[in-house]
């Protein structure tokens, strides 16, 4: 059953959302919540409960995430460049979350206008992570036998070649 989950991607996509999760949400939402209310002049005292619950809310809402990006991706319905891929999961879900937020959060618009390309940075950025981690995960679990059954741009090309020649 675990060695299915594992094969299926679920695991990895958990496991990558998690690690990605944690660094960019967790730590990029403390260092943009500081960044914030420092540019707005209010005091950033979070004490040891406030960051604790949004590193575990990085590790539990990217999770979530690393699991739908995986659904998405082994059904192949996102993109296929790399870089893009993830930053559009990210931005994507960057935009789906923004009516969550409470009206009375922000101080002026000038404090709206920061969190959104701040916050938009952070999500851009958890996209990118969760995909670079997810591609070292199936690089590392990808077997000898599938690493050789690769072509060269060479031997494409001259797979090529000779199709059209017939």
């Amino acid at each position: 059953m675990v060695r299915k989950l594992v094969a299926s991607g679920v695991v990895p996509g958990i496991l990558s959302g998690m690690v990605s999760g944690v660094l960019s949400i967790g730590i990029g939402s403390l260092i943009g919540m500081w960044a914030i209310s420092a540019s707005v002049g209010l005091e950033t005292e979070l004490g040891f409960d406030g960051p604790l619950r949004v590193l575990l809310f990085g590790a539990a809402f990217g999770s979530l995430g690393g699991l739908i990006f995986q659904i998405g991706v082994g059904t192949g319905r996102m993109p296929r460049l790399f870089a893009t891929r993830g930053a559009t999961f990210g931005l994507l879900l960057f935009i789906v979350l923004i009516p969550f937020v409470p009206a009375n959060s922000f101080h002026d618009a000038d404090s709206v206008s920061l969190a959104i390309s701040v916050f938009g940075l952070v999500f851009v950025g958890y996209g990118f992570l969760l995909d670079l981690l997810l591609n070292e995960f199936k690089g590392s679990a990808r077997s000898e036998q599938e690493n050789s059954c690769r072509a060269s741009y060479k031997e494409v090309q001259f797979i090529q070649q000779y199709l059209r020649e017939e």
